[in-house]
Formats: structure tokens, C-alpha cells, sequence
């Protein structure tokens, strides 16, 4: 596994689209990442797809780093989101600017549910990557993060493959 220096050292800070795709994705590894955006960035905006966003792992990090915790968690506005319908809103939702980082968690876990027509799920993430693209455009630093789809949801491959074609660096996480 990469830590996250050697994730982002690869990109401008700038209009950069990072995607770190596996199988599973640790929770410390996405707790060291977030730790390091809000240590570098003045603002991270964060829609959690996985319910994977720890507040205390983030905060014990900042400790570490002799970091004020409080400081660094008023960096992090966080919308959970536990539909594809929700996280396309929450990312429209989400003001285009430079000096934030959007930060997508488990951006596809759920739109590998099932009970929502493929047909949406491609629809909604083309919605997703066209603000993707727009914060990419107005300078802003994305960092996404995606599990592959469990078996039962292997026809979402596809799903996989639009949010790769949207991405400046994809990192694959080997188990």
C-alpha cells in the first residue's frame, strides 16, 4: 500500500482528479489520506458513500502530527449519503472552489445497489462526473475512492469504467 504523500506527490495540487480503486478499501488507509488533505488544504468537502469517514482516526492523526484536532475537523464539511439518488444531490449540492478538496468515499458503493435500474445508476453518475469535471476545471483537487462491485453486482462493471475515464491518476489498492 502507498501512503498518501507518495499518492498526491504524483499530482498538481491543482485540477487534478485522484482515484484509488480495490477490492477493499482500509479504513486507515482513507483515514491517513483524509488526515493529509486537511493537514495541506484549507477545506475538504467530503460525501461518504461507504459510511466510512472516522472522525476520531482524523483527529488522533492531526494529534500526531501536532496538529490542533478541533482545527482540523472545521475543514471537513461531511454528507453521508445512503443512496445513489443522495450522493448525486449532494455532490450538485457542492460549491465549485479552488482552494477545496471534494473528497468522494465509496463513490460507487451505492450505485451498486440493485433495486436501482441500471439505466439510473448510469444517469446519475454521468450527473456525478459533469461536477467532477466542473471542480476539475475550476482548479479544485478530487480525491475519489471506489470498491469494484461485489459479485452479485458484476453487471456494474461499467460503472467502474465511466468513473476511471473521468480520473487524471488511478491507483489501484492490492489486497
Amino acid at each position: 500500500m502507498f501512503s498518501p504523500q507518495t499518492l498526491f506527490s504524483q499530482t498538481t495540487r491543482r485540477g487534478r482528479v485522484v482515484l484509488v480503486l480495490g477490492a477493499s478499501l482500509p479504513r486507515a488507509f482513507l483515514n491517513s489520506a483524509l488526515a493529509w488533505l486537511a493537514l495541506q488544504h484549507k477545506t475538504l468537502r467530503v460525501i461518504d458513500g461507504a459510511n466510512c469517514f472516522d472522525a476520531y482516526a482524523l483527529a488522533r492523526s492531526a494529534a500526531r502530527a501536532r496538529r490542533d484536532p478541533r482545527v482540523i475537523l472545521k475543514k471537513i464539511h461531511l454528507a453521508r449519503a445512503f443512496t445513489c439518488y443522495q450522493f448525486a444531490q449532494c455532490a450538485a449540492a457542492q460549491t465549485v472552489a479552488p482552494d477545496a478538496v471534494l473528497c468522494l468515499l465509496g463513490a460507487l458503493d451505492t450505485f451498486y445497489d440493485e433495486s436501482v435500474p441500471l439505466a439510473d445508476a448510469l444517469r446519475l453518475l454521468d450527473a456525478l462526473r459533469a461536477q467532477i469535471r466542473q471542480h476539475r476545471a475550476h482548479g479544485g483537487l478530487v480525491f475519489i475512492t471506489a470498491k469494484l462491485p461485489p459479485a452479485e453486482a458484476l453487471t456494474r462493471i461499467a460503472l467502474v469504467k465511466k468513473l476511471q475515464a473521468c480520473a487524471d491518476d488511478v491507483h489501484w489498492l492490492r489486497a
